[in-house]
């Protein structure tokens, strides 16, 4: 009988060994999964911030593009008066005129 109790024992002490080896292993998984989370909040808020970003640059583009395009038509209307000096003489005597 004494053998048969003092293998239970060494039995029992194994368990609550594995026990305990599972508890640690569980915390340290647990911990993991916290920080993992807590990585995938960081990376989703800089997605986030990345976004707004990106359709800032578009606006931006957007508003640099129109201005381009008058600035190309003031070139295209500077350039007309440079080859024709009489229409630029012809509308500033014309805005005297109406002023």
């Amino acid at each position: 009988m004494r053998a048969y109790v003092a293998h239970n024992v060494d039995e029992n002490e194994d368990l609550l060994a594995n026990l305990e080896i599972v508890k640690s292993e569980t915390v340290a998984a647990q911990e993991l999964a916290k920080e993992g989370v807590g990585l995938l909040r960081k990376a989703e808020k800089e997605k986030n911030v990345s976004q707004v970003k990106a359709c800032q640059l578009v606006e931006e583009k957007t508003i640099m593009a129109a201005e381009k395009e008058k600035v190309e038509e003031e070139v295209v209307r500077l350039r007309h008066e440079l080859q024709d000096p009489r229409a630029g003489f012809d509308s500033l005597f014309f805005f005297t005129l109406s002023s």
